[in-house]
């Protein structure tokens, strides 16, 4: 998508939900959370949307979505990234710029801030790269589709969670992106989809409600509990029609985390 203000071209991001989209602060142009933004998707179509969060941190931004029936966007799936894998960044900053691709080098697991990045080699060679913060990066394999497994960040953001390493070609893994907003926290979801937070205000009820909360000693089974509740929940709401299955991959990724969470901190 092409976020602009005013009628003037800011960046691009893309779709995680019909609800949300993702980008680059660099590309909101000291757009604040509350400010309305303009999107036009891959086909030119117009939507309107808001600045929902900022992830200081890591230079990213959640932008909120109100739908349009009569507009179709595509929603990519969502995967893991493994070392060895191939890659490719479907989107660039201008025409003349090239399409990236490379190698997965080495993924960090809760590299800084509890966010894993993921180190990239480009088969384009050393250079900066800076333009393309913000877009996807998906894992390049042939007869398959693809999936987004990152987002591409700025090389200072990138250093910062590496241990200031410099010109660091780096993504942040796109599960550690999701964790990183409250506005796609699982409860926030199931709140508005019943109607406790329309889910076409992006800016009402963003706050995490339960998704914050913290484990109990005996936690795993309660957050087994609690995560089979709320996916029971999700799945019965796209089984009835009311949100596309493809929207809820984040929100099932999400529970299922802090399920090995709970687990992990049991086991320290």
């Amino acid at each position: 998508m092409a976020i602009s203000r005013d009628g003037a071209l800011l960046g691009g991001g893309f779709f995680v939900t019909r609800y949300f989209a993702l980008t680059a602060t660099a590309c909101l142009s000291g757009a604040a959370p509350g400010d309305p933004v303009e999107l036009h998707t891959a086909m030119g179509s117009p939507l309107r949307g808001v600045v929902v969060e900022v992830a200081s941190g890591l230079g990213l931004a959640l932008v909120g979505v109100i739908p349009d029936a009569a507009v179709d966007y595509a929603i990519p799936q969502l995967d893991h990234a493994v070392k060895g894998d191939r890659w490719k960044a479907p989107y660039r900053p201008g025409p003349t710029k090239v399409l990236l691709s490379g190698t997965v080098d080495d993924v960090t697991e809760g590299a800084g801030n509890g966010v894993s990045v993921i180190e990239l080699t480009s088969d384009q060679g050393p250079g900066d790269y800076t333009p393309y913060a913000g877009g996807p990066v998906e894992r390049r394999a042939e007869g398959q589709r693809s999936m987004v497994m990152g987002m591409l960040l700025e090389p200072e953001f990138a250093g910062s969670l590496r241990d200031g390493a410099e010109e660091l070609l780096a993504a942040a893994a796109i599960d550690s992106v999701i964790e990183a907003f409250e506005g796609l926290a699982a409860e926030h979801l199931v709140r508005g989809l019943r109607g406790e937070t329309p889910p076409a205000d992006p800016l009402a009820g963003c706050a995490r409600g339960g998704a914050g909360e913290e484990v109990s000693p005996d936690g795993v089974a309660r957050a087994f509990d609690r995560a089979r509740r709320i996916l029971r929940g999700i799945n019965e709401l796209a089984d009835e029609g009311l949100v596309d299955p493809r929207d809820l991959v984040p929100y099932q990724i999400r529970m299922l985390d802090e399920i090995v969470g709970a687990a992990e901190d049991e086991s320290d």
